[in-house]
Order: C-alpha cells, then sequence, then structure tokens
C-alpha cells in the first residue's frame, strides 16, 4: 500500500532491528563466498527473475508500482507525492545503474517471490540472506503496518526451513537491513524452490525494495595437524558477549574469504569529519575503545592463518557526531586484495564483518 505513515513512533530502543541479528552458527560453520547471488542485474545487463504464481503480486514497469504490483528498478524518486523515500542506488556495492525489486504491498499477504535453485549438494547445510529496506517515510498520517517477510526453503515441496524477518521498520532515511537464516539440504535432490511472503495486509508503511539474496554453503574448520589449534568457533569465542553487541542488532555487512596473510584494516571518517567515534570488538574482545574517526585512519592488524582461521569484526557507535549515524569507511588490505566497506551504525545497530580462511 502506498505510505500515509505513522503519526507516532516510540523507538523501543531494546527491540528494534533485533530481527536481523543472524542465527547462532551451527555445526562450526564458517560460510563462504555464495554458491548463488542474486542482484537483479543493471540497465546495461538485466538480471531480473521472471515469476510465476504470485497469487497477489504483479509485475510492472511503473517505477512507481502501485499497490499489489512490483518492479525492477535503479532508483526510487518522487513516488506517492513524496511519501516514499528518494533511494538513489540499489545496495549491491559497485555496480552502476544496479537494480533492486521495488514491492509495493498488496492489501492481502501472499508471496511475492518465487524462485527455482539448482546446483545445492545434497544433504548440505546453507545459509540464505537478503538485503531490505522500508521506502516508506516516517511522517505524520496513519498507524503503520510495518512488512514482516518470511522466507521459506522447500525441496521436493516440503518445507525444509522457514523464518520471519520480524518487523522491518520504517526509518527517518532508507537503511539497508539484512536478513538471514539456515537451512540443510534435502538428501536426494539438489533443487530448491525459494519463497518470500509478505505477512502484512494492506495498511500503510508496508512498502519494501529488495537486493542481493545469497546463498552460502557450510564449511567446517579443518584441523591441520596435532599441534596446530583445532577448536570449534564456539570454544574460540571465550569472552562472553559484550552487552552492547548483545542489546543491539548485528547485521553482517560483508563476509571476506581469504588465503593465509596478515589483514591490515584502516577505518577512517566517511564524509564530513563530524565527531563520530567508535569501538571496535575482535571475537567479542574489545580492541579499540572510543576512537575518533578522521581523514587519520584508526589500524589494527590481525593474522589469518589456520591457527585463527574466523574473525568477528563489530563497530560500535559510542556517539552520532553531529550528522547522524555514525558512518566511516573501512578499507581492509589483504595481500594483493583490496577492500573498502561502507559502514552505518547507530545507537540500536552495531555492523559485523566476517573474515574466514579460504
Amino acid at each position: 500500500m502506498k505510505c500515509t505513515n505513522p503519526f507516532f513512533i516510540t523507538l523501543l530502543f531494546s527491540l528494534l532491528l533485533t530481527s536481523n541479528v543472524l542465527p547462532a552458527q551451527k555445526n562450526n560453520c564458517i560460510y563462504k563466498d555464495p554458491v548463488f547471488s542474486l542482484n537483479f542485474g543493471t540497465m546495461a545487463n538485466d538480471g531480473s527473475p521472471t515469476m510465476y504464481n504470485l497469487r497477489n503480486y504483479n509485475k510492472t514497469t511503473d517505477p512507481c508500482p502501485k499497490d499489489g504490483f512490483y518492479s525492477f528498478n535503479t532508483n526510487i524518486a518522487n513516488c506517492f507525492e513524496g511519501k516514499w523515500h528518494q533511494v538513489t542506488e540499489d545496495h549491491t556495492p559497485g555496480d552502476e545503474n544496479g537494480k533492486m525489486m521495488v514491492v509495493n504491498a498488496s492489501e492481502k499477504p501472499g508471496d511475492f517471490f518465487i524462485m527455482t535453485i539448482t546446483g545445492l549438494k545434497p544433504g548440505a547445510q546453507y545459509r540464505v540472506s537478503g538485503w531490505f529496506v522500508n521506502i516508506c517515510k516516517s511522517a505524520n498520517g496513519c498507524t503503520p503496518t510495518p512488512p514482516v517477510i518470511e522466507i521459506t526453503v522447500l525441496a521436493n515441496e516440503k518445507i525444509i526451513s522457514s523464518f520471519k524477518t520480524g518487523e522491518i521498520k520504517q526509518t527517518d532515511a532508507p537503511q539497508w537491513q539484512n536478513y538471514a537464516g539456515e537451512f540443510v539440504m534435502a538428501a536426494n535432490t539438489d533443487v530448491i524452490s525459494l519463497q518470500m511472503k509478505d505477512l502484512t495486509p494492506g495498511g500503510c508503511g508496508n512498502d519494501f525494495a529488495l537486493d542481493d539474496i545469497e546463498i552460502n554453503l557450510c564449511s567446517q574448520p579443518i584441523p591441520v595437524s596435532q599441534t596446530a589449534i583445532t577448536k570449534p568457533i564456539e570454544q574460540i569465542f571465550t569472552t562472553p558477549v559484550p552487552t552492547v553487541i548483545e542489546t543491539r542488532a548485528n547485521p553482517i555487512i560483508k563476509q571476506i574469504t581469504t588465503e593465509e596473510t596478515e589483514l591490515n584494516i584502516e577505518l577512517y571518517d566517511n564524509g564530513e569529519i563530524d565527531g563520530d567515534t567508535v569501538s571496535i570488538y575482535h571475537n567479542n574482545k574489545l580492541v579499540v575503545s572510543g576512537a575518533g574517526i578522521s581523514t587519520k585512519p584508526v589500524t589494527l592488524k590481525l593474522k589469518v592463518d589456520k591457527a585463527n582461521p574466523h574473525h568477528e569484526l563489530v563497530m560500535v557507535a559510542d556517539n552520532l557526531g553531529r550528522i547522524p549515524p555514525n558512518t566511516s569507511l573501512m578499507v581492509i588490505t589483504a595481500g594483493k586484495k583490496r577492500y573498502e566497506i561502507f559502514i552505518s551504525s547507530s545507537e540500536q545497530k552495531n555492523a559485523k564483518v566476517l573474515i574466514d580462511l579460504q
């Protein structure tokens, strides 16, 4: 439905965005590069799928799809008298004129995405994820009904996994959030049906965009020798989860796999220097405390090898500076490879980067 937006929004910090925290890793899983990805392509190279059996949704080329319609757009602009956010680009980093799926909620709950995916390993464990953003503005109007997305994986026409995002709430500015769940592939097939359903009936504040769907294969840490450290991941994290991580959402914004190397990590202010300060946790341990970010980088070095195969970096906003949210640019150099990661964190949401041995 078109957004007529909330009269008043009470932010409950302990509940906001908790739905997008990933489930705990199972079976010591390290999730490597995706075996399947869908970013809907670009203007020059269209990658939008054709979907069937969508009872309550239909495809349109309208850049501002009406109730019960979806389209694949490079941006969102001037929709419904400004009741939708201006979204200038899709979520996929580095693409030019990249597309995203824009969904205007139907009056009745229903599937808006159905796709058949082949080539998975029978019996293997996977994680499926996607990036969502509520495109409705937070403004006076009516009581909001944020979308709640149910993501279901079927094999041989039977459900093998199903999970919900929780409410994807309206925000003052568009904020992409990652939601994910795990599934174990059926033993006698390599085909799944990936289905996404908006459980929220018609109302306001429930329109959204979707981008960068991925499926990642679970990989076990491999013992190398009797002298090597081969502790499972849950034993590596001997430090209790800090309160600032446990009570905030921790979306994964980047996953990197690399050969054995020493990582050089630099954190810069992304934009105007406005007094942002951050703390950085490595595998739940505080390694950088209250550092001001500017044109001079905050630096950190990590070794990725067989004794240290898994690293979780969590960036925590200590404040929001003069211009919320707390934004920064992380540059990771791993041998000859260089990664630039744009980070946005707040008093409700941290940012997590995963680094694993290839």
